[in-house]
């Protein structure tokens, strides 16, 4: 059952496109929205949507270490005071009210936001290659006749 969830759609492209996705839109500096953006864009393209959520799950701790210099950046291109953000005042801000944090932190997430566009569509390009040769080295080997 396991290989058969793993195994649908998975021409090498394909599998690489996913796992670049899933590690993309993993690291996006807006918390809980990656899981479902990704099922979105699995549905859509046709993506094995296993493959794309553990590759979500695997980079979140990357997302947490990226969100604040995400928004850090993003204050500074638009020249809020985001130096002195730090993940309490976040929490402080979210204990006033969501309507409080989402005017104070709005325009933050916008611009790190961009900023994580930035980061992300080159290294995008260069995560897809380095995987599609990595599967593709696999793939050749696993179907080059060895036999156990």
């Amino acid at each position: 059952m396991v290989k058969k969830l793993l195994s649908y759609g998975t021409s090498p492209s394909k599998i690489a496109i996913t796992i670049t996705l899933g590690m993309m839109f993993g690291t996006i500096p807006i918390w809980g929205v990656s899981t479902i953006i990704l099922a979105a864009i699995a549905l859509l393209l046709r993506l094995n949507m296993v493959i794309i959520q553990l590759a979500n799950y695997l980079v979140y701790p990357i997302q947490l270490l990226l969100y604040l210099p995400f928004l850090k950046l993003g204050g500074i291109l638009s020249s809020k005071q985001a130096h002195t953000l730090s993940y309490g005042s976040i929490m402080q801000f979210a204990k006033t009210g969501w309507t409080t944090a989402l005017a104070e932190l709005g325009t933050l997430h916008l611009w790190g936001l961009i900023i994580w566009l930035i980061f992300w569509l080159p290294l995008s390009v260069l995560s897809y290659s380095l995987l599609l040769k990595i599967i593709n080295k696999k793939k050749a080997y696993i179907f080059s006749g060895y036999k156990r």
